[in-house]
């Protein structure tokens, strides 16, 4: 029996996953109606992919309501326990708050797509 170590089973997926992942991110770009939205580039992988909100956890709210799973990935460094200090970075702060992650992975549907963008567009402004 061969077995291959999992990481080395998928490195032979991930173009076509990068490949999927920027057509979706490339859908987000255009069909989002946030002014404040990941820019597409062809050179990013979209790992993540965050937009801006008004009020994070109302709209955290809706979108479970709509089954839709969202995530806070990017904190500011300077609010880490590691880092933590008094100095203060208003924008960073403001953007800290507003900032969250849309679903965004290689096995999303199309129609989970269209939802993600009907429901961003509802809840995001």
């Amino acid at each position: 029996m061969n077995f291959q170590p999992l990481g080395l089973a998928q490195l032979k997926k991930l173009d076509k996953m990068n490949m999927i992942r920027k057509k979706i991110a490339r859908r987000y770009e255009k069909e989002i109606n946030l002014e404040n939205k990941m820019p597409f580039d062809n050179n990013c992988s979209y790992h993540l992919y965050w937009i801006l909100v008004k009020n994070r956890n109302k709209f955290i709210k809706k979108m479970a309501g709509k089954n839709i799973e969202v995530g806070i990935h990017y904190k500011p460094v300077h609010q880490m326990t590691l880092y933590k200090n008094k100095t203060r970075l208003p924008n960073t702060e403001n953007i800290g708050k507003k900032i969250v992650s849309i679903p965004m992975h290689p096995n999303l549907s199309n129609n989970e797509i269209d939802m993600v963008i009907k429901s961003v567009n509802e809840y995001g402004n």
